[in-house]
């Protein structure tokens, strides 16, 4: 294994300028590691966020400097020394596969220099098949192939300011009860441009809940332009049993689908939008979305969302969420397609719903809701849509109304 570690006299701040193209088709060599890692994407280059969605303002765009004229190079033997990385330093990672125990991996950057730690290329990633923890500020770790050979456990992320991108999380088998990609006590995550896939045991029996992404104790994450498939749990999982300590989730433009349960699932978390995404093949029975237990402000909109039993469901609320009634449901403007059941459902009190915009073929029951509170707007067409874009703006500070 070599880790070339480039300790940079001045790299950018973050460059929001100079990001990268979705689906890691930007591909950049170690032999230009000071090159930007991703070219165009940054919000005055032309990438925007998905509908509904803030830019995370770090992450996307940024990049190694173009020219570091006064780098100092420094080759390390393992993976042991990088756990302590100081700001403004850019680790390349060649070699492997790398198998082991625990390691962690990051240090503290800052928002004018941050810490970059990536293999070589999208198209040549090192194999890390080691539980990995990703900790501290102002991280972007890039390029990785994680593949985790049936091992019980995956990426770990703590801190803040920390952004995984153009990399493979895939094949964690822990038996039961796990998530591949799990951040904890953390703030401003960024997931974006990744793989994450065939975590868990499809031949279980039952429910194994071992899930594509989750957290706990974590506010601000961003999980975009990611394709998620059979993880044999839901590919994406937030506030089981969290009693709503964690939330301002952003899930857009994803390809999520062919789970062993749903694709996005959402408890006791608050302030959720799933935006923009490809959703479809979840279990049998399952519905492509969940939002239920006690969801403060959650919405789905402007996605398309097909090939289900269910689409969109809303079941009822547990007792955790008695001191927050009524909470906020939107489902605006979705694209529902060959749906055997109802593409939207929910059920019991305590929630007002914004239902409206949405399209349906081929679907059997396209909308069925009992219980609302008073003030819901629930239409098979198009009616009330202004009111529903207002209430969506009231709640999360941002015009939907066109696209």
């Amino acid at each position: 294994m070599t880790i070339t570690k480039i300790v940079a006299a001045a790299l950018l701040a973050p460059a929001l300028g100079c990001g990268g193209s979705a689906g890691g088709a930007e591909d950049t060599s170690v032999d230009d590691v000071v090159a930007d890692a991703a070219d165009g994407d940054g919000p005055d280059s032309g990438w925007t966020p998905p509908i509904g969605i803030p830019h995370p303002g770090f992450c996307i765009g940024q990049s190694v400097e173009d020219d570091c004229p006064a780098c100092t190079v420094i080759t390390d033997p393992d993976l042991a020394s990088i756990d302590d990385i100081a700001p403004g330093t850019v680790v390349v990672i060649t070699g492997g596969p790398f198998t082991g125990g625990q390691i962690t991996i990051g240090g503290s950057g800052t928002a004018e220099l941050p810490i970059f730690i990536r293999g070589p290329s999208t198209s040549d990633r090192p194999v890390v098949s080691r539980e990995t923890v990703i900790a501290g500020s102002w991280i972007i770790v890039e390029n990785i192939d994680f593949d985790f050979g049936r091992a019980d456990s995956g990426v770990r992320i703590t801190g803040d300011h920390i952004c995984l991108r153009h990399s493979d999380v895939h094949d964690i088998d822990p038996g039961h009860n796990s998530t591949t990609v799990f951040i904890e006590g953390s703030t401003d995550v960024v997931l974006w441009d990744n793989l994450i896939h065939d975590n868990g045991d499809f031949d279980f029996v039952g429910e194994q809940d071992v899930h594509g992404i989750g957290a706990t104790e974590t506010h601000r994450i961003w999980i975009l332009e990611n394709t998620l498939h059979h993880n044999r749990g839901d590919s994406v999982q937030f506030g089981h049993m969290a009693a709503n300590t964690l939330g301002d989730f952003y899930i857009g433009r994803n390809d999520i689908h062919s789970d062993g349960e749903n694709c996005v699932d959402i408890k006791e978390a608050s302030n959720v939008v799933v935006s923009e995404n490809a959703l479809h093949e979840p279990a049998a029975t399952f519905p492509a979305i969940v939002f239920h237990d006690c969801p403060l402000n959650a919405a789905a909109i402007y996605n398309e969302i097909h090939s289900a039993d269910a689409g969109v469901s809303m079941a009822s609320l547990e007792t955790a969420c008695d001191p927050h009634l009524p909470v906020s449901l939107f489902v605006i403007l979705n694209d529902f397609h060959d749906i055997a059941g109802q593409a939207v459902q929910g059920w019991n009190g305590g929630k007002i719903y914004y239902v409206t915009g949405n399209t349906f073929a081929t679907v059997a029951d396209p909308v069925e809701i009992d219980g609302a509170e008073p003030g819901s707007i629930i239409s098979e067409a198009d009616d009330g849509i202004a009111e529903a874009f207002d209430a969506f703006e009231a709640v999360y500070g941002i015009d939907i109304s066109s696209p």
